[in-house]
C-alpha cells in the first residue's frame, strides 16, 4: 500500500502533522508512506523517520520562467508543473490524505488521483468544483479558523483525516537527524522565544524586559536562553540593553531550525507566543508557557506537552507580567497552573481546560458539539436568538416547498423564482442578526457545498435532503427550549 500525505502549509502545520505520520506508520508498518511538502519546509519533515519517501513542490522551478519574463514563460512553467504532476501520478497511490486546506492542494489531489484511490481532505469534482469527501474536512471548512469557535486541536484534526488515533508515544522526532554542531545549553535552562511568525503575536521589548527581570529574580539558578530568527536580532539586543543578567544568553539568529531541537530537548520549560517552539515543546514533551493574543485560536494550536498552560487575552496588556512569572514558577515546581489560565489536560474533544472566568464562545462550542458529536443543544436565553431560529425555520419551509415543486416538474413563475433566489441572502441576514448561530449556518452551507454534480433531479433531491436535515436541527433546538410560538413539525 502506498499512502501519500500532502502538507503544503508552514512550519507549525508540518510539525503538528508529525505525530499523525508516526501513528500512520505504527498502524501500517508495511505501508510505504510518502510525504509532499513545500521545499522551504522540507527540513522539518526530514526529522520524521517514519516517512519513507519525501517529495517537494518545485515552486522555484515552476515560477522561474515567469519571473524571468522570457517569451513563452507561462508555457514553460506549465510544462514543469505537468512534469511534476506526472511524476506523482506514476507512483499509483492507493490512499491520498490532503492535510492542506487550500485550492492548489485540492486541484493537485484531483490531478494525481489515478485508479480511484481513497481520498481524505479537499479535492475536486470532474467539473472543477470543490469536493469535500469526508466529515472532518467538512468540519474544517465550516468551523475551523481564526474568529471561529472550534476547540478541536489541529493535531487531532490531522489524525482524524489520516484515520489514526495519536498516542503519547507518537509525539516524537528522530533527534539523531537533528543538526549537530550546536553547543548544548547550560543546565538547568529555560527557553525564551522572543518572536513569532507575525509581530503582533509576540510580546513587545518592554514586556520582555519586565519578564526577564521577574524570571531572574524568582529563579536565579536557571539559565535563560533567548532564541528567535535573524529578523529578531535587533529586538533581542533591545531587550538586553541596559540589563545585566549573568545567567541570560542571547542566541537569537544563531541557530538553524534543526538545532532548535538540540537547544530545547533538555529545557525545563519553553516560554513564548504561538510559534514553532511551542510545537517543538509538544514533540519533545517540554512544558510550555504560551501567551496567546492577536490572530490566534489557542484551542487549535496550543502546546500539547504535559504541564503546559496558555495565558490568553485580546492584547499583551491583558496578560500581567506577574501572572506569567507566577505560572513559570509553578511549572518549575511541578505544580498545576492556576484557574486563571488554560491548563493542558484532555477534556473530552478538547486538549485544554478553560479558566473558570471564561465563557467566550461557550454557546457556539456547545452548538458545534451538538451538530457533530451528538451533544445536547445549548440553552437559549435570548429572544433575539429564538426569533432568528424561527426565521430560519420559515425560510427553510419556503425553500423546501419550492424545491419540491421543481422535483415534481412544476415550472415556477418569475415571482416565485425571485423569492427562491433570496433564500441565501435571507439566511445571511439572519446570521448577522444572531451571530451565535454562525456555527449552525456554516454547517448547513457546507453540507450544501458537499453536493456533487449530477442530473437536475439528483441535485434537487440532495438539496432537499440537506434542507430537511437543517429543519430537523432547528426543530430539535426550538422544541428543546419550549418557548417557541412557531408550529414545529419535526
Amino acid at each position: 500500500m502506498k499512502i501519500l500525505v500532502l502538507q503544503l502549509a508552514r512550519y507549525g502545520d508540518v510539525l503538528q502533522s508529525l505525530p499523525s505520520l508516526n501513528a500512520l506508520k505504527r498502524l501500517n508498518p508495511s505501508a510505504e508512506i510518502h510525504l509532499l511538502v513545500r521545499e522551504r519546509f522540507k527540513e522539518v519533515a526530514e526529522l520524521c523517520s517514519t516517512v519513507d519517501v519525501m517529495h517537494t513542490v518545485p515552486t522555484a522551478k515552476i515560477i522561474d520562467p515567469i519571473l524571468r519574463d522570457i517569451e513563452g514563460g507561462e508555457n514553460g512553467s506549465m510544462d514543469i508543473l505537468l512534469e511534476f504532476v506526472d511524476q506523482l501520478k506514476q507512483q499509483g497511490f492507493t490512499k491520498i490524505v490532503n492535510l492542506s486546506f487550500s485550492p492548489f492542494s485540492s486541484y493537485l489531489v484531483r490531478a494525481i488521483s489515478v485508479g480511484e484511490p481513497e481520498v481524505s481532505g479537499y479535492t475536486r469534482y470532474e467539473d472543477g468544483f470543490l469536493s469535500i469527501p469526508d466529515d472532518m474536512s467538512a468540519y474544517f471548512y465550516a468551523q475551523v479558523g481564526v474568529g471561529r469557535c472550534n476547540r478541536i486541536h489541529m493535531t487531532d484534526i490531522f489524525s482524524t483525516l489520516m484515520g489514526v488515533d495519536v498516542l503519547p508515544e507518537d509525539f516524537r522526532v528522530d533527534l539523531d537527524l537533528a543538526a549537530s554542531g550546536c553547543q548544548a545549553p547550560l543546565a538547568p535552562h529555560v527557553i525564551l522565544h522572543i518572536g513569532a511568525s507575525e509581530v503582533e503575536k509576540s510580546f513587545s521589548v518592554f514586556k520582555w524586559k519586565q519578564l526577564l527581570r521577574k524570571f531572574v529574580k524568582s529563579n536565579p539558578e536557571i539559565n535563560y536562553y533567548m532564541v528567535g530568527s535573524k529578523s529578531e536580532v535587533q529586538k533581542s539586543i533591545d531587550i538586553l540593553d541596559g540589563e545585566d543578567f549573568s545567567n541570560t544568553y542571547n542566541i537569537v539568529g544563531q541557530t538553524t531550525f534543526k538545532q532548535a531541537f538540540t537547544i530545547a530537548r533538555e529545557a525545563r520549560a519553553i516560554v513564548g507566543a504561538d510559534s514553532v517552539f511551542m510545537h517543538i515543546g509538544s514533540l519533545l514533551n517540554i512544558p510550555c508557557i504560551n501567551f496567546s493574543f492577536g490572530p490566534v485560536n489557542l484551542w487549535e494550536t496550543g502546546p500539547l506537552s504535559n504541564g503546559s498552560r496558555i495565558l490568553y487575552s485580546d492584547s499583551e496588556e491583558g496578560i500581567p507580567s506577574d501572572l506569567v512569572s507566577s505560572e513559570l514558577n509553578s511549572l518549575l515546581n511541578g505544580e498545576e497552573g492556576s484557574t486563571e489560565v488554560y491548563r493542558r489536560k484532555d477534556n473530552g474533544t478538547c486538549r485544554y481546560i478553560a479558566p473558570k472566568r471564561c465563557d467566550v464562545g461557550e454557546f457556539e462550542w456547545k452548538l458545534i458539539q451538538s451538530l457533530y458529536i451528538g451533544g445536547d443543544f445549548p440553552e437559549i436565553n435570548s429572544s433575539t436568538v429564538n426569533h432568528a431560529l424561527i426565521r430560519c425555520m420559515e425560510v427553510t419551509d419556503l425553500a423546501m416547498e419550492r424545491i419540491q415543486l421543481r422535483i415534481d416538474g412544476q415550472s415556477l413563475d418569475h415571482g416565485t423564482d425571485v423569492v427562491f433566489e433570496q433564500i441565501d441572502p435571507l439566511l445571511l441576514a439572519i446570521g448577522k442578526m444572531s451571530p451565535v448561530l454562525t456555527p449552525l449556518l456554516n454547517w448547513f452551507e457546507t453540507e450544501r457545498i458537499r453536493i456533487g454534480p449530477g442530473t437536475l433531479n439528483t441535485v434537487l433531491s440532495e438539496t432537499l435532503e440537506v434542507f430537511t436535515r437543517f429543519k430537523m436541527v432547528l426543530s430539535a433546538i426550538l422544541i428543546n427550549q419550549e418557548q417557541s410560538t412557531y408550529e414545529v413539525n419535526p
